[in-house]
């Protein structure tokens, strides 16, 4: 709310609600999240990450505040953000060859999803004409920069399986 009260933008991302389940413990379900929907600054957007480049389906819900690019974008892809891939997607469950559970993929963004979400905060950031003197962040945050990339394919280790084994 406070984002929204300073005229920032930003997403939360959660999980599409599950419709084939009846009164499923989800975050849509939460009064707050319902209120905030409803005000003109923010928006919710489902769709489906094989859009962007997913190997799974993966229904995924963004609530965006003032990142209405973003849904723009997301909307001229698949069958308006919906999967189009006719022969569908193999299910992401069990462990593969190499020991990672086939979920893993699905932990991190898509490179298409994280360069739409740029392209949106971009265009907010542009729209408002933002510009800044800082040469550094705060040192707070200075702490939490990083510049270690990684291959697309590697993703953090599976807490569940390291420790239980």
């Amino acid at each position: 709310m406070l984002a929204a009260q300073l005229g920032l933008c930003g997403f939360m991302e959660h999980p599409q609600y599950p419709l084939w389940r009846q009164r499923p413990a989800s975050i849509w379900t939460l009064k707050a999240l319902r209120v905030l929907a409803r005000l003109e600054c923010f928006q919710i957007c489902s769709f489906d990450q094989c859009v962007f480049g997913l190997g799974a389906t993966k229904p995924t819900t963004l609530l965006l505040l003032r990142m209405s690019t973003f849904r723009d974008i997301v909307l001229s892809k698949g069958r308006r953000g919906r999967c189009p891939h006719p022969a569908g997607h193999l299910p992401l469950q069990g462990i593969q060859s190499n020991g990672s559970f086939a979920t893993a993929q699905a932990k991190i963004y898509p490179a298409g999803m994280n360069r739409t979400i740029a392209i949106a905060v971009s265009r907010f950031l542009t729209e408002r004409q933002l510009k800044s003197d800082w040469t550094k962040l705060p040192r707070e945050l200075q702490e939490l920069e990083s510049h270690d990339f990684v291959d697309e394919s590697t993703v953090q280790p599976d807490f569940h399986h390291m420790h239980c084994k």
